[in-house]
């Protein structure tokens, strides 16, 4: 038991670090079970579904486990301290790389096989390339909290948020929250820059754990009023 954290973070760190031949990694996992469940004999296809079924149930069952993955850290970048990167997107990419390839190949397979095809079934199957690119964007990205000489930058994969120093409270500026949301808060709301799509100006997320992002914080704001 003592190890079981050791090797799971360790299958985070790989997804982490090694995100893109990972994700192709899985792709062609994906495609030579579809392929060989095509054209095996029922037994063997029987037990590539199988095997097929595990993978992804396993993949579903770490995501859900990466969710919960936060560490007490920040990374050292040139001009920065940002949020670590986390494994969730790239683990759930994975998963729906699964599922898409399986599903697709499976319609695909229906309608060459002489099967009427709706136009219901071709937005049904064109929906998943699209989840898949998708979710390979989200996990691809470099998304998170990055702590700058300027201020606070977030960036999530639909919009962006910026909230200089000098816009915060320094007696509290930030407060860790539910679901790893760190909670600004803000007195001159009108410095605070947001473009595209996303929630509250007040808060922030990044897989690094929302207490210890806080309190980086806090002491930046505190640190920066004293100078001042």
């Amino acid at each position: 038991m003592a190890r079981g954290p050791a090797h799971v973070n360790a299958l985070f760190e790989t997804a982490i670090q090694r995100r893109v031949p990972f994700l192709l990694g899985t792709l062609a996992v994906a495609l030579l079970l579809v392929t060989g469940m095509a054209l095996a004999p029922d037994l063997l296809s029987g037990i590539l579904f199988a095997v097929a079924l595990l993978l992804y149930l396993g993949l579903v069952a770490t995501a859900t486990a990466a969710l919960n993955y936060h560490p007490r850290r920040l990374i050292e970048r040139p001009g920065e301290l940002a949020t670590v990167d986390s494994p969730g997107p790239v683990l759930i990419a994975a998963g729906v790389t699964f599922l898409a390839t399986g599903l697709v190949a499976d319609d695909v397979g229906d309608w060459l096989g002489g099967d009427e095809v709706t136009p219901f079934d071709i937005v049904y199957t064109s929906a998943w390339p699209l989840l898949l690119a998708l979710s390979w964007y989200t996990a691809l990205g470099k998304f998170g909290v990055a702590l700058r000489s300027d201020g606070i930058h977030e960036r999530r994969p639909f919009g962006t948020l910026f909230v200089p120093w000098a816009a915060l409270d320094p007696e509290l500026a930030a407060e860790p929250g539910r679901l790893n949301l760190v909670t600004l808060r803000i007195r001159h709301p009108e410095t605070v820059v947001r473009r595209g799509i996303r929630g509250t100006n007040a808060t922030v997320r990044g897989a690094t754990d929302a207490a210890y992002l806080a309190g980086v914080i806090n002491s930046a704001v505190t640190t920066r009023a004293a100078h001042h």
